[in-house]
């Protein structure tokens, strides 16, 4: 099973990797924009045991009112620097947004609106 969440999705799948590391039924984690705050502090240091990949997009990453998103996406990252199944990618020109598929639906439903 592949756990995917984007934004407050990707927090909460954070926290139950953080909280259930042997978990046998999980093999990947794909978190996109993870917005950690709401995740426990204690959990931004653990180190998965999972294969863990995190998309960041510029626009979320880079907002003034973010920062503290950014020390906790450190924190992350730090803790997870001796994991070699730990990726995290920075997606120059992308936006938050992307990731959700709320822009697909508005292609048929566009007409309706």
């Amino acid at each position: 099973i592949g756990l995917v969440g984007h934004s407050f999705g990707g927090a909460q799948v954070y926290q139950y990797l953080a909280e259930n590391p042997g978990n046998k039924l999980i093999d990947k984690a794909v978190l996109m924009d993870p917005w950690l705050f709401p995740v426990l502090r204690k959990h931004l240091s653990t180190e998965m045991t999972y294969p863990m990949t995190i998309l960041n997009s510029e626009s979320f990453y880079h907002q003034e009112s973010y920062s503290k998103l950014q020390v906790d996406n450190q924190k992350v990252h730090e803790s997870n620097s001796n994991n070699p199944t730990f990726q995290a990618y920075y997606l120059k020109g992308s936006d938050h947004h992307f990731a959700c598929d709320f822009a697909l639906m508005l292609g048929w439903m566009g007409p309706l609106i």
